[in-house]
């Protein structure tokens, strides 16, 4: 067949962006030449950190190193790569990979504890389509502090010598993830109870026994499956920063000031937030049926006010749906029909929480707090200095005023118990927005009511975004 044969074919090819034919003639035959990608590595952005092994990429893959160092222990670990262009999958052989573009890949091992000192060597590999474009490395963060490129800073650490990949396969099979969209991130080897024969619709628990401890402020595991910790990445490290309700699969209810910019109304990067799901313990990273979510989009109600906290919500949507177990269940939105505050004025309702004291000290254990709600007029009484700034008509006050919430609790909810066919069912009314602080201090005054936005008040809103 002579080269003009294929004249068709190139334009279409052309326009598929395909590698492209060049026909020549050489000892009397026709031949096709294909300009393929250049697979030889470009430099490195930020060579004290990141290096491409070898010279040059395999046909579908191509292997490189992150230097991980840190002046502090990191209990955790999670990288943020950024790709310039699509990848079929990210591999590695320290921790799981999720992604929703191809584009974003994370690896997260909560397990890993990093010391200070000498580098941590992470090495992944990143695989592609054989003839396709290269993806290339483009950026690095550490625990939501970026590493790479490394703006001017000159390297912390010496760049490695890598001249080739070794020819013996690693010891460890690699990690990595074909489904990147749904993949759910496991924190533990111990399996999640059974989802099939446990869940019968929102609110609803599984009986637990309630330890005997002082004032009844203690839980037990699987008591309110569905508060969520929120957790935010401080330099190199995940803090805990937020409660949160999980009202939907893929939906977390929680306070606007939680997850906005500083007073402001703008929501913050929602890749710096991790939401860890079924959590008791606080500081216990290998609990066996915790759930741990990134968050996508961050929602902010458009009437949200930074300065007085009106409107103070906020609707966090997961990376992939929770599994509903005894541990993890979503809670009941409220009844539309009953949305008046007279409802629930004069009645306790129970907020749970990892909250601090009034000596600033955060509690280990989920704890939970029953406070009745008050009307308007006597919290606006109790202090006419700070609550009239800070409540309307789609907020409530609660509380005895001998110590309840406090700042850490911020973002949770209060629930409310109620019989329905013969079944206890929690029904979720407001979300944790505010407190007085002591004078010149930075924890909370407990001898005040604590403010609540009312969530009934804004079912429509939760709704429409929530369908």
């Amino acid at each position: 067949m002579g080269c003009s044969s294929y004249l068709w074919l190139v334009s279409i090819l052309v326009l598929l962006n395909t590698p492209s034919l060049d026909c020549q003639h050489q000892n009397g035959d026709d031949y096709i030449h294909y300009d393929t990608p250049s697979l030889q590595h470009p430099p490195s952005p930020c060579p004290g950190v990141f290096s491409y092994e070898g010279r040059e990429a395999e046909k579908d893959k191509w292997f490189g190193v992150i230097l991980v160092t840190t002046d502090a222990v990191l209990k955790g670990l999670r990288l943020d790569i950024i790709l310039d262009s699509p990848a079929q999958l990210i591999g590695n052989w320290i921790g799981d990979v999720s992604s929703s573009s191809n584009i974003h890949f994370t690896i997260l091992n909560l397990n890993m504890t990093v010391n200070p000192g000498p580098p941590t060597s992470v090495r992944i590999f990143a695989k592609f389509q054989h003839g396709g474009e290269v993806p290339r490395l483009q950026s690095i963060q550490l625990n939501g502090r970026e590493i790479c490129p490394e703006h001017g800073i000159p390297p912390i650490v010496t760049k490695p010598i890598t001249t080739r990949r070794p020819t013996s396969p690693p010891t460890v099979r690699p990690i990595y993830t074909v489904d990147a969209i749904t993949r759910t991130v496991p924190v533990t080897s111990t399996p999640n109870p059974s989802s099939t024969d446990v869940y019968r619709g929102c609110g609803r628990t599984t009986e637990q026994p309630t330890p005997l401890i002082t004032g009844g402020q203690g839980t037990s595991r699987g008591q309110f499956p569905w508060h969520a910790a929120l957790y935010q990445s401080k330099d190199i490290h995940l803090k805990y920063t937020c409660g949160g309700s999980l009202i939907g699969a893929r939906v977390i209810l929680t306070a606007a000031h939680c997850v906005t910019k500083h007073s402001s109304n703008y929501p913050m990067n929602p890749d710096l937030f991790l939401v860890y799901l079924g959590k008791y313990h606080l500081k216990v990273w290998s609990e066996g049926g915790v759930q741990v979510k990134q968050i996508v989009e961050i929602i902010v109600h458009p009437k949200y006010n930074s300065s007085n906290f009106q409107a103070d919500l906020a609707i966090l949507l997961l990376s992939s749906p929770a599994e509903y177990t005894v541990f993890v269940r979503p809670v009941c939105l409220w009844d539309r029909q009953q949305t008046d505050l007279s409802y629930v004025i004069g009645k306790e309702g129970t907020v749970p929480g990892w909250g601090l004291d009034e000596t600033g000290q955060i509690s280990e254990d989920l704890m939970m707090t029953k406070m009745p709600v008050v009307s308007q007029q006597t919290c606006l009484w109790s202090n006419k200095d700070f609550f009239p700034s800070f409540t309307s008509n789609t907020t409530f006050c609660a509380g005895y005023r001998n110590g309840s919430v406090c700042n850490g609790d911020s973002g949770g909810g209060m629930v409310f118990s109620r019989k329905i066919d013969g079944s206890t069912v929690w029904m979720l009314r407001g979300i944790v927005s505010l407190s007085k602080s002591k004078e010149n201090q930075a924890t909370c005054d407990v001898s005040n009511y604590v403010v609540f936005t009312d969530a009934a008040k804004y079912l429509d809103w939760i709704n429409k975004l929530t369908k």
